[in-house]
């Protein structure tokens, strides 16, 4: 917008046009993003959803920051089995948990300060990645949570199994109180996930936190 006003400035009126209207496109694509709902006086709940990377080797950076946080539910994807070792040192504050440490890029544990009510790791296409389904007890109520890391869009095939994952853990999570977290491998912008928080009946909680990117810029 900024560049469309020096172009009219400037006497370069159909430039000036072409880029207020492109400004004014992509300004248009922050107006789903909203505030979520007050929640004073109700029951907080903290979640914590964090790819760790598996080939990440600073384990205890990572294990402080969770202790610094003290989240009530935390999700860790890209776990392998060094990575839980390493995070026994959370047992104490997270007695309840659910692991599936993986070689490849796709394991992931559940650490909760609440109790299971049950528990499920479902798997998904030909690679059988795994996603948690848990029923939590939090503040006397039971809450359901699921966990995913889907595969990322690299191909129509990726891509399509990626989204057939992400709709029926939505679906799974239209008719109660519960959430979806994890690397979804998708971002805020995509005509998927507007459709997940349709037919999963939910709330983006990333609507007024501001938005980054989801892969890593290194």
């Amino acid at each position: 917008l900024i560049c469309g006003l020096g172009l009219f400035i400037a006497g370069r009126r159909k430039s000036g046009i072409a880029s207020s209207a492109g400004g004014l496109l992509l300004a248009a694509t922050f107006l789903p993003f909203h505030p979520m709902p007050d929640t004073e006086g109700g029951p907080v709940l903290k979640v914590i959803a964090y790819n760790v990377n598996t080939a990440n080797d600073r384990h205890r950076e990572v294990c402080e920051f969770l202790d610094m946080e003290d989240a009530d539910l935390i999700l860790l994807t890209e776990v392998d089995r060094d990575w839980l070792d390493d995070l026994n040192s959370l047992n104490v504050r997270y007695p309840h948990r659910i692991e599936v440490p993986r070689n490849d890029n796709f394991g992931m544990v559940l650490l909760s300060k609440c109790a299971f009510l049950n528990q499920r790791v479902r798997t998904s296409g030909p690679y059988h990645l795994p996603w948690i389904d848990a029923d939590v007890d939090w503040d006397g109520r039971p809450l359901r949570l699921i966990g995913l890391h889907p595969l990322p869009p690299v191909s129509g095939q990726d891509s399509a199994l990626r989204n057939g994952q992400l709709m029926e853990a939505a679906a799974l999570l239209a008719d109660r109180p519960g959430i979806l977290l994890g690397d979804l491998n998708l971002t805020p912008y995509s005509p998927w996930f507007t459709e997940i928080l349709s037919r999963g009946r939910l709330i983006d909680t990333g609507a007024n936190a501001g938005i980054s990117p989801t892969w890593s810029p290194y």
